[in-house]
């Protein structure tokens, strides 16, 4: 069976694993990450984005989102 982008990103995911727009296209070829968490999100997956400060190509600073499963709230950290 064939595994797709969306399978590759839960993948990773789920797995406890971050994941930027560059890691996605070094790793996979995945050009539009968004699109595939749009999807995910859309499935009922919690999915957290975090703005990180990364290097682009060029070697200068940027900003870009940093994808993670969306950490769920203990009765613990609640009270």
């Amino acid at each position: 069976m064939k595994t797709t982008q969306a399978d590759w990103v839960w993948n990773q995911l789920s797995t406890g694993r971050k994941i930027t727009p560059k890691q996605a296209i070094d790793e996979r070829g995945i050009m539009r990450l968004s699109a595939i968490i749009y999807d995910l999100r859309k499935a009922g997956i919690a999915i957290d984005a975090e703005a990180v400060t990364v290097k682009n190509r060029f070697g200068k600073e940027c900003r870009v989102a940093e994808y993670s499963i969306a950490k769920r709230a203990t009765l613990f950290e609640v009270l």
